[in-house]
């Protein structure tokens, strides 16, 4: 389905490796992505280097100016310290930075977490712009609405170690279109 539109490119290799040869065609010819997903192991061995500042600064700048980087970004009940880490480091290379967190049943405590990230700052992921069509719920076996609006709900603890690197558009009263309102995700 969604792995067959000819506007998606799975890319197969070492990511830091790839984003960084994209990194300097980006540059020379100006050509961007609108989404980066970033599905990674843990932070430990080979994987070390899809959390540093220069990875996350390689994604910068192959993004599009109202792109989007989504990246797997730990446990917030385990590594609150390292997400915190994070949050900070894409705070400061993109200027608006989200985290969020999902039920996965396979991982440690059953939650994993996420960075959303963007340049474009006056956009926020917290609330659909749009509605999936009924149709379209009908197909889905976990996301709703009302599943998107509460990943982004965090503990309290996590809200008060975040809060000083993250602050949406809709923290200061304005009216926000979500980044991701065109993606379908099943």
């Amino acid at each position: 389905a969604a792995f067959n539109d000819p506007r998606v490119t799975i890319v197969y290799e070492d990511a830091s490796e790839f984003l960084h040869s994209k990194q300097q065609q980006h540059r020379k010819y100006g050509d961007y992505y609108d989404c980066i997903f970033s599905d990674t192991s843990d932070p430990v061995g080979p994987a070390e280097t899809l959390f540093q500042p220069s990875f996350y600064e390689s994604m910068h700048d192959c993004l599009a100016k109202d792109g989007i980087v989504c990246a797997q970004s730990e446990c917030m009940w385990i590594h609150l310290d390292f997400i915190t880490d994070i949050v900070a480091c894409c705070t400061e290379i993109f200027g608006y930075t989200e985290y969020y967190s999902t039920l996965a049943p396979t991982f440690p405590c059953g939650q994993i977490g996420f960075i959303l990230a963007s340049k474009n700052r006056t956009k926020s992921c917290r609330h659909l712009s749009r509605q999936p069509s009924s149709a379209l719920l009908k197909q889905m076996k976990y996301y709703n609405p009302n599943i998107h609006q509460a990943s982004f709900v965090l503990p309290e603890f996590v809200q008060k170690k975040l809060q000083i690197y993250q602050s949406s558009p809709e923290d200061q009263g304005e009216q926000v279109d979500c980044l991701l309102a065109q993606c379908t995700i099943l």
